[in-house]
C-alpha cells in the first residue's frame, strides 16, 4: 500500500515489534508454525487484532483477521470498506506495514482465500496453524481454510494474545491513564445535569461530548434510572430525571484503544432509606475488596469479601460480577466474580464495581454501583481517575 505524509500511531515500532515477537514466543510453547487472530473490534472479548496491529481504528462490527508467522512480519487482513476507506485507515493510523482484503469485493468476501494468501506470503502451508478466537469464527470460514489448506492441522488458540496482553507496558498505562481521566470527565459532566426534570438524552449527549472533545475516540455507557427502573444503553426518548431517584451509571470512554470506566451512583434529592442504604452498600463494599488489592489476589477472593459487604446490608447478588480488568476492551484478563481464580499481577489495570439491583423485576427497582480505576502497583492500587 503506498504511504502518505500524514502518518499517526498509537505507539512507536519498536513498540509494535516487541508485542509480535512477545506472540510469536508465546506460539512456540504451543509448537505453532502459524497464527490467525480474530477480532471483530467490539468492546467486550477480542482486541488482539487491535494489539498486534498497533492501532485502534479496526472498528466494529467490520472483522480484522491478523496473520502472524513463527518468524517475520505479520499481516492485518482486513475489508477494503467502501470506497478504500478501511484501506485509507490504515494507511494513515496503522504502522503494520503488510495489509491485505479479501477477494470477493465488500458485500462477498471470500476471508478463507484472503487469509490462505496471506499465510502463503508468509511462508505458511502446512504444518500447525493456531487460530486464536476459533470459538468465533463461523463455520463456512473455518471449512474454508480447512479445504484451502489440506496440509495444515488447525489448533484452537483461543486467550494466546489476549496472555500475552496482560503484561502492561509503560505506553499502555499512559493511554489507560488518559482514557480514566476522560472517563471521569464525561461523569462529571453527566452528572452535573442530574436535576429534576432534564431529559436523560441531554445528559447522556454532554457527556459523549465532552468525552470526544477530549481526545475520546468513543464512549460507552450504561445507565440505571428511573420508575419503572431502566438500566441499559438504549434511547431514552423523553425520559426526565426525578426527585427521589438514584441514579447510576457506569461510563467507559476509549483513548488511542484503551478503555477505562468510571461508575458512580448519586441519589436525586431526599430518597428513600432503601435507595440510601444501596449506596452506602456498593461504597462498604468496594472500599472492603479494595483494602485487599495486592499483586496475586484473585478475583473470587475479592469478590465473595465484597458481597459479605453487601449482604450486611440488607442486599444480595445481582447476577452481575462486581469488577473485571480493564485495556482494549471493556473486560479483560479477570473478572471480580465467583470462580475466577486468575490471580491479578502487577501493572494490570482494573475496576471493582460492587453492583446491586433491588427488587428486580418490580416497578420499585433500584441499582446502585460504585467504583473508580486503578492500576495494580507491587504495594497495591494506584488510582487513576482523581
Amino acid at each position: 500500500m503506498a504511504g502518505q505524509e500524514l502518518h499517526i500511531t498509537d505507539f512507536s515500532s519498536e513498540e509494535l515489534a516487541q508485542r509480535v515477537k512477545r506472540t510469536q514466543d508465546a506460539m512456540k510453547t504451543k509448537e505453532l508454525d502459524a497464527l490467525i487472530v480474530y477480532d471483530e473490534g467490539g468492546f467486550i472479548g477480542f482486541g488482539s487484532v487491535r494489539y498486534l496491529a498497533g492501532y485502534s481504528h479496526v472498528a466494529p462490527p467490520i472483522p480484522a483477521f491478523m496473520v502472524v508467522p513463527a518468524s517475520g512480519e505479520q499481516t492485518l487482513v482486513i475489508h477494503r470498506g467502501m470506497a478504500g476507506t478501511q484501506h485509507n485507515m490504515a494507511d494513515i493510523y496503522c504502522p503494520t506495514k503488510k495489509v491485505k482484503s479479501p477477494p470477493g469485493g465488500h458485500m462477498g468476501p471470500d476471508w478463507a482465500a484472503g487469509l490462505v494468501e496471506a499465510l502463503s506470503e508468509s511462508g505458511f502451508s502446512k504444518g500447525r496453524l493456531g487460530v486464536d478466537s476459533l470459538n468465533a469464527l463461523r463455520y463456512p470460514m473455518v471449512e474454508g481454510l480447512k479445504a484451502k489448506l489440506p496440509d495444515a492441522h488447525m489448533v484452537d488458540a483461543r486467550g494466546l494474545v489476549e496472555q500475552v496482553r496482560r503484561d502492561k507496558t509503560e505506553a499502555e498505562l499512559a493511554n489507560f491513564m488518559k482514557a480514566s481521566q476522560i472517563s471521569k470527565m464525561g461523569a462529571d459532566t453527566f452528572f452535573n445535569l442530574v436535576k429534576e426534570g432534564v431529559p436523560h438524552e441531554l445528559a447522556l449527549a454532554e457527556a459523549d461530548h465532552v468525552v470526544r472533545i477530549n481526545g475520546g475516540e468513543e464512549l460507552n455507557v450504561i445507565m440505571g434510572a428511573g420508575n419503572p427502573w431502566v438500566w441499559g444503553v438504549g434511547a431514552r426518548g423523553d425520559l426526565t430525571f426525578k426527585e427521589g431517584e438514584l441514579v447510576a451509571i457506569e461510563l467507559n470512554a476509549r483513548y488511542h484503544g484503551y478503555f477505562s470506566q468510571y461508575c458512580r451512583t448519586v441519589a436525586l434529592g431526599k430518597v428513600s432509606e432503601d435507595r440510601q442504604r444501596a449506596v452506602t452498600a456498593v461504597r462498604a463494599a468496594h472500599d472492603r475488596a479494595v483494602g485487599m488489592l495486592k499483586p496475586g489476589v484473585t478475583g473470587k477472593q475479592l469478590f465473595n469479601a465484597a458481597l459479605e459487604e453487601v449482604r450486611k446490608r440488607g442486599f444480595d447478588y445481582s447476577q452481575v460480577r462486581y469488577g473485571h480488568g480493564l485495556g482494549l476492551t471493556i473486560g479483560e484478563g479477570y473478572d471480580i466474580a465467583d470462580g475466577d481464580d486468575t490471580p491479578i499481577q502487577e501493572g494490570a489495570f482494573g475496576v471493582i464495581h460492587p453492583f446491586i439491583i433491588n427488587e428486580p423485576g418490580n416497578r420499585g427497582t433500584f441499582n446502585a454501583l460504585w467504583g473508580d480505576p486503578w492500576v495494580m502497583r507491587a504495594n497495591g492500587p494506584e488510582f487513576v481517575a482523581e
